[in-house]
């Protein structure tokens, strides 16, 4: 009776979350018979076994005659419910892998127009499918970015969206510079910790280094709401850097964070709130960084790349999801940039306060600790073997 009693408790307890799951699987299970996600997806029903999947597969350049397309799972998208899920990829209707966070998949494909699935589903939660066509050319390289977000509750945000040029080599060099190591290390040998530590840090990272400032500076702001928009130039290109949005918990913060802003290697700039800034540069290819420092969650980095031409004026912005519920729960956080049209750019514009740089404070680099005497006899050989 005791038992029944919990049991009882437990369904009454979870009737109205249940009820509302059970809507949206009905409506998952109408749109799997539909026949844009049967031509793009794999099977509908049956298990998945995720460990089938080659992932992590790291691929340097496109077979002979083929396209080469990349999958990522972010790794700058955070969720708490994304541990221990995976997000399958179906194209032309086949399974072709299934990625954890943080991975990505590889593969080659011949020539043509291909109808592409992600799909992310997890225990208690109703399934997510963003879907995409693809165009692929013989000796090109592709790249789609899925994005999952998930705060205590159960909200959820999926999102498949093409991989910017400069962000494709940003998550590239990292499973580039972890096989050329393995490569190199001599028989029987493994990479230690600290290698993979370096390898994978941002720092060291050449697409980020070619964008933004030093990471670990930090840049005051100021609002202000009556400088108006500066005319564009006759010789070089006007780019409009526009903070969107910072959502918390499904609500706009008014103290949002701070996004630093870099050109070519070089922080012009920060945005905060409702804000943006005008920066004048010259025609030609430029590589442009927005970077958060979170104390929860570390570096948040956006990267683009802008092709600069004369008399133009380009509408960069920057969107912030932090999916943390108001009542302090951790939740996912996840940071874009992406270009905007001309229309919604001055929307964007006008409705924002013109941010100024106040301060640049740069930390001095922190003074590297002596170095440990070199190991000898079975101590080499333990480091050698170090487990990843």
């Amino acid at each position: 009776m005791k038992f029944r009693a919990v049991f009882l408790f437990a369904c009454i307890s979870a009737v109205a979350s249940c009820g509302a799951a059970s809507a949206e699987n009905i409506h998952m299970l109408e749109m799997e018979h539909t026949a844009a996600m049967q031509a793009a997806c794999g099977p509908a029903h049956g298990h998945i076994d995720n460990h089938a999947f080659t992932t992590n597969q790291y691929i340097a350049k496109p077979a002979d005659g083929k396209a080469l397309v990349y999958f990522f799972y972010d790794p700058y998208s955070l969720s708490v419910n994304a541990f221990g899920t995976h997000i399958h990829i179906g194209v032309d209707g086949k399974w072709v892998g299934a990625m954890a966070p943080p991975s990505f998949v590889a593969l080659n494909l011949a020539p043509g127009t291909y109808p592409v699935c992600a799909k992310y589903s997890a225990p208690l939660l109703s399934p997510y499918v963003e879907l995409d066509t693809l165009h692929v050319e013989a000796g090109k390289t592709y790249a789609y970015t899925t994005v999952l977000l998930t705060d205590m509750h159960s909200n959820n945000a999926f999102l498949l969206r093409p991989t910017d040029p400069d962000e494709l080599k940003m998550y590239l060099h990292t499973p580039a510079a972890l096989a050329a190591a393995k490569a190199a290390l001599p028989p029987n040998h493994i990479l230690t910790r600290r290698a993979v530590s370096q390898l994978v840090s941002p720092k060291q990272n050449p697409a980020v280094l070619a964008a933004c400032g030093p990471l670990n500076t930090q840049i005051k702001v100021a609002l202000d709401p009556t400088l108006s928009l500066p005319k564009p130039p006759s010789q070089n290109t006007l780019v409009n850097f526009v903070f969107d949005t910072h959502i918390w918990g499904g609500l706009i913060k008014t103290r949002g964070p701070v996004i630093k802003v870099g050109v070519d290697g070089k922080w012009v700039g920060a945005l905060q709130n409702k804000s943006y800034f005008p920066l004048r540069i010259p025609p030609g290819e430029h590589h442009v960084c927005f970077a958060e420092k979170s104390h929860l969650y570390g570096n948040f980095i956006a990267l683009q790349q802008v092709a600069a031409q004369k008399g133009k004026t380009k509408y960069l912005a920057a969107y912030m999801l932090d999916a943390e519920s108001p009542n302090g729960d951790v939740g996912g956080m996840y940071m874009t940039a992406y270009p905007v049209n001309r229309d919604e750019g001055k929307m964007l514009v006008e409705a924002s306060a013109r941010s100024r740089e106040t301060a640049l404070i740069t930390p001095p680099p922190p003074t590297p600790p002596p170095l440990p005497p070199p190991l000898t006899g079975t101590d080499a050989l333990y480091q050698a073997l170090e487990p990843q």
